[in-house]
């Protein structure tokens, strides 16, 4: 009972009160007591709202699954509603983002923009033309353990340019074997001779045992050659 309530029935029992009313005066403390134990007075919080229930704003939804954050109000249709986030995105400005991809305004987190010219790459701010790579900003580019792309090596003896594995004048031993780009990748071999009247696209496209070597006559075509080591 609150100090205003007591003071009103002290008041009533002064005054010789009718049975009657001093038990209205006590139902009512009892029930003003009983709301403030059930969290339902004036002053008890509000209750958050579930998946499905109508909101104002994402501080309204109760948090989710996965924590405070994962659960927006969707006000993109006319009832606004609580809605869940899927799987790796988490709830932010009133959607769902993914901070672990390339989204530059949320880079790692809701709200963290790359800035200075930098891009997102794998959630991780990088200079431009780099790939975040285990953690570490990388130029695939030139890279040979990450060629074009993160977990994209280069065989012994090659290396990286411009995004591709390319040969070098040590990547094949031997003064008649040579290192050749095909399709299928770099391989050493001693050429035996171009078709160019059979294009390719790729291997596949050749005789068994034929590879398919880029712009060999102006465009892909199909080869002939003697494997003498392997990369």
């Amino acid at each position: 009972m609150d100090q205003n309530r007591f003071d009103a029935l002290t008041r009533t029992l002064a005054e010789r009160p009718t049975r009657r009313r001093v038990m209205k005066l006590l139902a009512a403390s009892a029930a003003g007591g009983l709301a403030t134990l059930t969290g339902r007075g004036t002053d008890a919080a509000p209750r958050c709202k579930r998946i499905d229930q109508a909101c104002q704003t994402s501080a309204d939804c109760c948090p989710g699954t996965l924590g405070n954050g994962h659960v927006f109000c969707d006000t993109s249709t006319k009832r606004k509603t609580c809605q869940a986030c899927s799987s790796g995105t988490v709830a932010c400005n009133g959607g769902c983002v993914n901070v672990t991809g390339s989204d530059s305004a949320n880079c790692g987190a809701c709200n963290n923009a790359c800035t200075g010219g930098t891009v997102c790459s794998n959630g991780q701010c990088c200079p431009s033309g780099q790939a975040a790579c285990n953690g570490v900003c990388t130029d695939v580019a030139t890279d040979e353990a990450n060629c074009g792309a993160c977990g994209t090596p280069c065989g012994a003896g090659l290396v990286c340019v411009a995004g591709a594995c390319a040969c070098t004048a040590d990547s094949c031993p031997g003064q008649s074997c040579q290192c050749h780009l095909t399709t299928d990748g770099p391989v050493c071999a001693a050429l035996v001779g171009i078709d160019c009247d059979t294009p390719c696209t790729g291997s596949a496209g050749c005789f068994p045992g034929d590879l398919c070597f880029p712009e060999a006559c102006g465009t892909n075509a199909c080869g002939v050659f003697i494997a003498c080591a392997a990369l």
